[in-house]
């Protein structure tokens, strides 16, 4: 984290962010990189988390914080509480003004890891998920209501899509998580539509809205 260390000291931020090579079954994958360091505001930063952009994500550690954003913020990385990243990551971006990056793989991270909890099945647990997701889109409805719809869109798709997918894959339906969590989908399915995700994102959307057990058919037959 040298890199890391230098671009916080070179341009006077409290964070560095990198991109990562993933490792799955001992092959390492590189993205594209040409080493460009370009320094964000806050808002812009986290925008690229919300959309998957430069290969920043809503993960902690592939970035370098300084020390005092720990000595001064509170509740972050909750203790025994899963999918802390999410409850976490917008607290630190705006902690701060402004983060550097560097276009750089300085990270490797091993991918389906077993026991990693983005292999896991569906437990009651996935509850802490949903209120991190919540959390985070009131937080940003207040601090940076430019990028609301981008934490919406983000919630839905990776929270509350990727719940109800973990009910399919474990062949589980949680009647009242699911009504939950498609009362949700429904009140912001006009601001899906008119957002530049995937069509077939948008289709699969669709699809849940209407009926679980249909729903579960279809993603097992075309996946």
């Amino acid at each position: 984290f040298e890199e890391l260390y230098y671009l916080c000291i070179n341009y006077n931020t409290k964070i560095s962010s990198c991109k990562f090579a993933k490792v799955i079954e001992g092959k390492v994958i590189y993205n594209e990189f040409s080493c460009e360091k370009i320094v964000l505001s806050n808002e812009d930063f986290f925008k690229k988390i919300l959309r998957f952009e430069n290969g920043i994500e809503m993960v902690a550690w592939n970035k370098l914080y300084h020390r005092s954003i720990f000595e001064e913020e509170e509740n972050l990385f909750p203790v025994g509480k899963l999918y802390e990243d999410l409850g976490t990551m917008y607290k630190l971006a705006f902690s701060t003004d402004r983060i550097a990056l560097i276009n750089k793989d300085l990270y490797f991270y091993r991918c389906l890891r077993p026991g990693a909890i983005t292999n896991k099945k569906y437990s009651s647990r996935e509850n802490e998920r949903i209120v991190f997701g919540n959390n985070m889109v009131d937080f940003i409805s207040n601090k940076a209501p430019n990028i609301l719809n981008d934490a919406i869109i983000f919630k839905c798709i990776n929270v509350d899509l990727s719940v109800i997918n973990s009910m399919v894959a474990s062949n589980y339906y949680d009647k009242n998580m699911y009504k939950r969590l498609k009362k949700y989908l429904i009140k912001y399915i006009s601001i899906i539509l008119k957002s530049d995700i995937s069509s077939k994102k948008k289709l699969q959307i669709i699809c849940c809205m209407f009926n679980f057990h249909l729903y579960s058919f279809l993603l097992k037959k075309y996946k």
